[in-house]
């Protein structure tokens, strides 16, 4: 009496342990959690994008040279974007956000300077003469 008694109790415990149903529910959930989570980096990498966009989003400046030309060029955020000796013939493209500070160790050597494709016209062009201006 005792040992047919324990037997179903023991296969009772036994159908409760692995709740087949339990086990599928768990396995849908799981599935259909991790969908918005795939929706979710995808928007996050459109937000990417378009950061990525408004960082292109800069002011350029163009630089063209006929002879060396000492410069420094900084943007409005302070940064520094160029500073050294430009050769003659050069010409240089740098992007930051406008205004830009420059100063042009010699006047005479700048051929063209334009910011986002307008010209940007020097106090002075005389060969030798340092100009300190902010573009545009």
């Amino acid at each position: 009496g005792m040992d047919s008694g324990a037997a179903p109790a023991s296969a009772d415990l036994d159908g409760e342990g692995i709740t087949d149903d339990g086990m599928q529910d768990d396995e849908t959930d799981a599935s259909s959690a991790s969908d918005p989570q795939a929706d979710g980096s995808s928007a996050e990498q459109s937000d990417d994008g378009s950061s990525m966009l408004a960082a292109n989003g800069l002011d350029r400046l163009l630089l063209s040279f006929t002879s060396n030309c000492w410069i420094k060029v900084t943007d409005a955020t302070g940064r520094t974007l160029r500073q050294g000796e430009q050769s003659g013939g050069a010409s240089l493209m740098l992007d930051g956000k406008a205004p830009f500070s420059l100063t042009l160790g010699n006047a005479g050597a700048v051929d063209e300077l334009l910011v986002n494709g307008s010209a940007v016209t020097l106090p002075t062009d005389s060969p030798g003469k340092v100009v300190r201006i902010s573009a545009p």
